[in-house]
């Protein structure tokens, strides 16, 4: 009886064993398990925050590059803004007036015009599209009204039927350019004097350097012959018609405005004091 109780205790002792070796079996694979899905998170919790780093970086990126255009296209509106600005209000032709404007006019003043053919001087209204061309030689004006664009100008004379074309360069604002469809080419200089007191015209100086000569000398010379400079001076030969040659008695050199200049032998001469005799 006894050995059978010291069996059965055996057998029981050993099933206990069983079981707490199996539970211990059991214990060490759930921590196990636990350890690796714990490691697992921790991974994705890893690749997730690289991710999301990834992503910051690559949202980042794009807005730096919206910025960098919007700043890109606000520059360009400014520039294209400027540049219309610019185009609206620089004026296109001379004279501060655009192209194919018929309600611009020429610079106003009297402006001396010497070419090849001759010199004249043009007189420019300031408030209408009128004015006057007074010829050196006799000192007639006539008179005139023209259209001007900016880049050419049409003159119409108050005696004639028939009008003249012209392309206008202004210089600056003392110089002109006028180039005529016949091929004449004149230089306008705006004249400080002459619109204080006119000018004389070449008939005047030479009845004035007569007078001057009789005045100086008791001798009056038989002709005078005037020639304009294309320094705006007028050189006036005194003399007498021999047939066969002319003798020259004085040349003088005058300004056409005050009359004022020098004889051949460089002394200074007025013929305006001849008038006062």
């Amino acid at each position: 009886m006894d050995k059978l109780r010291k069996a059965l205790a055996v057998c029981m002792a050993l099933t206990m064993m069983s079981v707490c070796a199996f539970s211990c079996g059991n214990d060490d694979d759930d921590t196990s398990s636990e350890k690796t899905a714990s490691a697992s998170q921790s991974d994705d919790e890893e690749h997730e925050e690289e991710d999301s780093e990834e992503d910051t970086e690559e949202e980042t990126t794009k807005k730096s590059r919206r910025n960098k255009k919007d700043d890109e296209e606000e520059t360009t509106e400014e520039e294209t803004s400027e540049d219309t600005t610019e185009e609206t209000t620089a004026p296109k032709g001379p004279n501060g007036a655009p192209d194919d404007d018929p309600t611009a006019l020429l610079p106003t003043g009297y402006w001396w015009a010497v070419s090849e053919t001759g010199e004249v001087c043009y007189f420019f209204s300031e408030d209408s599209s009128t004015g006057s061309c007074i010829d050196a030689e006799t000192g007639a004006a006539t008179p005139f009204t023209y259209t001007y664009n900016g880049t050419e100008a049409e003159f119409f004379p108050m005696d004639q039927t028939t009008s003249s074309i012209c392309t206008v360069e202004i210089v600056d604002d003392k110089t002109i350019y006028f180039n005529w469809t016949d091929g004449t080419a004149e230089v306008l200089t705006l004249s400080d004097t002459i619109g204080n007191g006119g000018f004389f015209s070449n008939d005047e100086l030479c009845r004035f350097a007569l007078d001057y000569y009789e005045m100086k000398t008791g001798y009056r010379p038989g002709c005078a012959a005037a020639a304009s400079q294309p320094t705006g001076e007028v050189v006036i030969q005194l003399y007498d018609n021999m047939g066969d040659h002319n003798s020259t008695c004085d040349w003088y050199t005058v300004d056409r405005v005050t009359g004022k200049g020098t004889n051949l032998m460089g002394e200074e001469i007025d013929l305006i004091s001849s008038m006062a005799q």
